[in-house]
């Protein structure tokens, strides 16, 4: 069966810093996936910038309990806030149609037809030893991560990390050097996985045919001057197909000013495709006011 699911992070909500801004998107992230009707919504890490205050946890709590209401819901342990320090729990203690997954460490979730590999952001004991002892970490789990999916035939399999890759571009377009943990490129290439979804670097970008960094919901900083918002991806068989027909991946951008809209001819025109597939929903979802929300297809990159 297909599986569609939702891959935002880096949120980043702040009570004193674009706190509306965040909100309003937030509140369109979960109205949109609930249209777009999600088997799964997965929040991959910073869910606010400093340890969660009162009226930062409760309007996570209400979106968090609208998402699982409809799907059931992954919540992956970022860097910001208190995060790796218990600040999820709370979360991950609201209750909802469906469960919401807590992953403060790596893992492994089964969901109906999906097996799930996480990498949350690691605690800093595990990153005290060499770079060269971190990377090989690393690659173990992730050869552990495909011997769980080998044990899997037939069912869609993905893998969620927050961490730095080497060679991926931040905002400024400068690439990210030694500024948080960050692993190679390889042994995510080698992961039998169908999607990998990554948060912690805000810009949205591919680093290989199958591996994403979705950016961030919205601007956390005014120097963040790229299109903002999450993926919405469908994988259509189990299987890993060569030429990516098996998936596709919709960047539902959010930005201003009023209303979603269906495409127009422009932005039809201006929209780019990932995969074999051209044709796109088309529907007007309500969203909150001073946020416009479009859409676009990416393109696999060959390599």
């Amino acid at each position: 069966m297909p599986l569609r699911f939702c891959h935002a992070g880096d949120f980043h909500l702040d009570e004193d810093r674009y706190f509306a801004d965040t909100a309003q998107c937030l509140e369109w992230l979960v109205a949109d996936g609930i249209q777009s009707n999600v088997d799964l919504f997965v929040i991959n890490g910073d869910l606010t910038t400093y340890k969660a205050t009162i009226k930062e946890r409760n309007l996570w709590v209400d979106r968090l309990v609208e998402m699982a209401n409809h799907a059931q819901v992954i919540l992956v342990a970022g860097n910001h806030g208190a995060e790796l320090e218990g600040d999820l729990y709370v979360f991950a203690r609201a209750r909802g149609k469906y469960p919401i997954h807590l992953c403060t460490e790596p893992g492994v979730i089964e969901i109906g037809d999906a097996v799930v590999t996480v990498f949350p952001y690691p605690r800093k004991a595990e990153t005290a030893g060499s770079e060269q002892n971190l990377h090989d970490a690393f690659a173990r789990q992730l050869d552990a991560f495909n011997k769980r999916f080998d044990q899997c035939p037939g069912r869609h399999k993905l893998f969620f990390g927050h961490f730095g890759v080497a060679g991926a571009k931040v905002s400024t377009g400068q690439p990210l050097v030694g500024r948080c943990a960050e692993y190679p490129l390889d042994p995510l290439r080698n992961l039998m996985a169908q999607y990998i979804g990554l948060s912690h670097v805000h810009l949205c970008q591919q680093l290989a045919p199958r591996i994403w960094y979705a950016g961030s919901l919205s601007r956390c900083d005014y120097s963040e001057v790229e299109d903002k918002g999450y993926h919405l991806v469908t994988l259509h068989a189990p299987e890993v197909r060569p030429d990516l027909s098996d998936m596709d991946i919709e960047f539902r951008r959010s930005g201003r000013p009023q209303t979603l809209h269906e495409p127009s001819r422009v932005a039809t025109k201006e929209r780019t495709t990932y995969s074999r597939r051209s044709t796109a929903s088309k529907r007007v979802i309500p969203i909150p006011p001073l946020i416009e929300v479009g859409w676009h297809r990416l393109t696999h990159s060959g390599s």
